[in-house]
């Protein structure tokens, strides 16, 4: 800012005045990049965030070994007694693309409590990582839920037929 004072040939009341000049180019060029770091930051925060909400859950059974018949439904039972094999999950979540997904085995997930009444938390230790998955305007087993308590019911329902459950320590939903 520089104060140009009146001309010497002004009349008496004239005042002096403010002429406002540009900062240094360097000044400017490092204010401008600090703020587009600072919006990529945010933006990066913002995709992380929208990572963790699920679009949907998918549940394969566990790869069962070839043959006919009881045969097969009863390797099934085997596989899961005594190797722990309940499956695969895949999830898609905001961030995919459709027909992609996170793909992790059942074995190593539990449900838990969400922030609120209205979600799940699905949590997986061979991914470290946890999602939430909504309640509201659920669909499950392509039936579509009327309230939050309801959906709640019959993912819990499902989870418990497809996974058993877990020890205390780690049940929470």
């Amino acid at each position: 800012m520089t104060i140009v004072p009146p001309p010497k040939d002004a009349p008496e009341g004239a005042q002096s005045t403010v002429e406002w000049n540009l900062r240094p180019t360097w000044q400017r060029a490092g204010l401008c990049a600090g703020h587009f770091v600072a919006g990529c930051f945010f933006a990066g925060g913002l995709l992380g965030l929208k990572a963790q909400f699920i679009r949907s859950l998918t549940i394969l059974p566990p790869k069962v070994v070839p043959g006919a018949g009881a045969a097969k439904s009863k390797a099934v039972a085997t596989t899961k007694a005594h190797t722990g094999d309940f499956g695969t999950a895949v999830i898609q979540n905001a961030s995919h693309p459709k027909n992609t997904g996170f793909e992790f085995p059942l074995r190593t997930s539990w449900l838990e409590e969400g922030r609120d009444k209205t979600e799940i938390s699905l949590r997986s230790s061979e991914l470290g990582s946890r999602w939430f998955l909504g309640l509201t305007d659920a669909s499950i087993n392509g039936k579509k839920c009327v309230s939050t308590d309801e959906a709640r019911s019959l993912l819990l329902n499902q989870w418990k037929t497809i996974r058993p459950p877990l020890p205390a320590s780690r049940s929470k939903a």
